[in-house]
């Protein structure tokens, strides 16, 4: 049986951000605490039009929420999305799944 935490994503650069916003609104399945943000804090977030206040206070309070959230029935259902994503990801991985014929496909182009 597959077990998994709740995830909470703290990016900072590179391709954390995307993932972040992927896994948090996209597919709900994670959380994403954006007080804590360093780059960019005096701009609103694009996709929500909220602004960091990036104060110790607001961080804490965001933290709190998040931790809440995480240990009751939001978190649960999070945790539920996540272990059906991650069975969906590996089952990719099966025999006949398409991300195992798409690297079987690569490896013979290289013969």
């Amino acid at each position: 049986m597959l077990t998994c935490s709740t995830r909470i994503f703290w990016p900072f650069e590179g391709d954390q951000p995307l993932n972040a916003v992927n896994m948090t609104e996209n597919f709900d399945a994670a959380y994403e605490l954006v007080e804590v943000r360093t780059r960019y804090s005096d701009k609103p977030i694009f996709r929500n039009g909220k602004k960091p206040l990036g104060t110790l206070e607001a961080v804490k309070a965001e933290a709190r929420d998040v931790l809440t959230k995480a240990f009751g029935e939001d978190g649960a259902r999070k945790r539920e999305r996540l272990l059906q994503l991650q069975h969906e990801v590996l089952s990719e991985w099966d025999e006949g799944g398409a991300s195992r014929r798409g690297f079987m496909n690569f490896l013979d182009s290289l013969r």
